[in-house]
């Protein structure tokens, strides 16, 4: 790196700018620029390439089945994508403008839940399978999404959770909850978990569509976001910024703390779990506490606009038009990588590849097998 540069370059509208900063404990930022190209090259081998996905920008990302991810953009459109960024297909859901629903992988379908209907797809090919309309108490408008078991797909409504064959969308069992649930289901080890308006956590064998457990906690109307589990502990974030963690176990409250003592943080997004850490973005800062016992690993980290992303052992958030990579117990931003355009959503990782969706309409992607 050089402690002094400087360079100077004429773009035009369609060349895509790009330099990659490596931050080194005690030394100045290594820097690399780039020619006017789609990649960014950074000190371990690591390069950034991206792909135009859509004219609208691009919501959010999960991981799919096989090689491919699946985006949902702005308009409500739905698109399978694998590791080279190609598009394999694309189609309209026939919902409104989205603002935080995301399409989701499983049982052989993509299925995405809006303002007007639910719409499941087949995984392979984009055809339309079956479409279910929505109304005010089961839609996706607010970020309710489903969640898949074997064969079945579960969603939520203010009446409890249904669950429907993937296929074909005929009814297969629901289970009835008081006040209903504005959270998305979480299916792990064969259990479908899940809390209500009222923070009564719940565990449901989703077989038989019978409550297992349940306990109350001192959540308040969890919205959207899916409860995390990770061993014997299920987390998840009310709408604001309280974060309980469940001993599974014992189906007891292990510990209760908010984000900011101070005020309230507004959280819709799944808390991410990593190294022993609970990891959530509210209001352009991350908080990330112990899953022991809720304590801050550290100080909040001020200027990341999305939620985090856990893959090889760090934190990958977006923050504006950069990409940072965030070591999950110290807070220490490792490296940072520019991005195209504003990363507009929380990054997905299949295993091999890292995908950031951008403002722009397209997709960021880094092949993290050299890590």
């Amino acid at each position: 790196g050089y402690s002094d540069s400087r360079e100077t370059g004429a773009l035009t509208a369609s060349d895509a700018g790009t330099r990659a900063v490596r931050l080194d404990s005690g030394a100045a930022p290594a820097e690399t620029p780039a020619d006017a190209t789609t990649e960014t090259p950074a000190d371990e081998g690591l390069t950034i390439r991206f792909a135009p996905v859509s004219s609208s920008k691009i919501v959010a990302l999960a991981a799919g089945s096989g090689a491919t991810v699946v985006a949902a953009d702005a308009a409500g459109k739905v698109f399978a994508i694998c590791a080279d960024g190609k598009v394999l297909w694309s189609t309209p859901t026939g919902n409104g403008t989205n603002e935080n629903s995301q399409a989701v992988a499983g049982a052989g379908v993509v299925a995405y839940a809006g303002d007007r209907s639910l719409a499941v797809f087949n995984a392979a090919t984009g055809a339309k399978l079956w479409e279910m309309a929505r109304g005010k108490g089961n839609s996706g408008l607010f970020g309710r999404r489903p969640a898949f078991t074997d064969s079945l797909l579960i969603m939520s409504s203010d009446a409890g959770i249904a669950a429907y064959d993937a296929k074909t969308g005929s009814v297969a069992a629901d289970f009835s909850i008081a006040g209903g649930s504005d959270m998305s289901p979480c299916c792990s080890g064969g259990v479908l978990y899940i809390a209500s308006k009222s923070g009564v956590f719940q565990a449901i064998d989703p077989a038989s569509m019978t409550g297992k457990a349940s306990v109350q906690t001192g959540a308040v109307q969890p919205v959207a976001s899916a409860p995390a589990v990770s061993g014997k502990r299920a987390v998840f974030a009310d709408r604001r910024g309280l974060v309980t963690a469940i001993a599974l176990d014992s189906m007891t409250v292990a510990w209760q703390a908010k984000l900011d003592p101070a005020k309230n943080v507004e959280i819709f997004s799944d808390p991410v779990v990593a190294a022993d850490s609970v990891c959530l973005t509210g209001k352009n800062v991350l908080y990330v506490l112990s899953v022991t016992d809720g304590a801050p690993r550290f100080a909040p980290l001020q200027g990341i606009t999305t939620q985090p992303c856990s893959a090889k052992g760090y934190l990958w958030c977006g923050a504006g038009t950069t990409l940072k990579q965030i070591a999950p117990v110290s807070g220490k931003a490792v490296a940072e990588f520019p991005l195209a355009a504003a990363a507009s959503g929380r990054p997905a990782f299949d295993g091999k590849v890292l995908y950031v969706p951008l403002a722009n309409g397209s997709v960021g992607m880094m092949n993290l097998e050299k890590m």
